[in-house]
């Protein structure tokens, strides 16, 4: 069984959905015996979206076999392990695309990576700073990374879709977080 840990960050920590993705996302760790961490962001050099990947690098020396970055509007959908979701052959970055907008360009909301990935996620981390408070944030500065050093998976994440790893409930319907992330934690229990 491979050694897995899974993180979140916001600088919303009280707001409900956040709570709520917090209660899925460690609910799911727990029942799958993966290690998970939430970090509160109080930097407001750039914006918040950005800090996920120096956590990421905070992380990534720590003894594990993959990690796990959810943005905290996601959650698990079902009890499929991560072990049986990666792929066999898959490279050091795993992505979902980022459909309806695009199938062939990873989403940064979710992905998971190994201690390898670590010059990746520097170089995608120190990208041009045009995009610092200018959406789509990171995701800009990942698009201008080399992709073929990373594995993308075909699979919805931003509707429900059945047998689906995650469920992102993003900007373009936040006013359905709340609601969509209470029927995870149900669908979890």
């Amino acid at each position: 069984m491979a050694k897995i840990k899974i993180i979140q960050s916001d600088n919303r920590n009280n707001e409900p959905y956040v709570l709520l993705s917090r209660a899925v996302n460690s609910f799911y760790a727990k029942q799958h015996n993966y290690d998970y961490d939430f970090f509160l962001i109080t930097d407001t050099e750039k914006h918040p979206a950005w800090y996920k990947l120096k956590y990421c690098l905070q992380v990534i020396d720590q003894p594990y076999d993959y990690f796990v970055y959810i943005d905290s509007d996601a959650g698990f959908t079902n009890n499929r392990t991560l072990e049986d979701w990666i792929p066999k052959n898959h490279k050091e970055l795993i992505f979902i695309n980022d459909k309806p907008w695009s199938n062939v360009m990873p989403c940064s909301g979710f992905f998971i990576f190994t201690p390898k990935a670590k010059k990746f996620i520097k170089e995608w981390q120190a990208y041009n700073k045009s995009h610092d408070w200018k959406h789509p944030y990171e995701q800009y500065a990942l698009y201008q990374q080399d992709l073929s050093q990373i594995t993308l998976i075909d699979e919805w994440q931003f509707q429900t879709a059945s047998n689906q790893l995650i469920r992102h409930i993003g900007t373009h319907e936040k006013e359905n977080r709340v609601k969509e992330l209470l029927e995870l934690c149900k669908s979890l229990l």
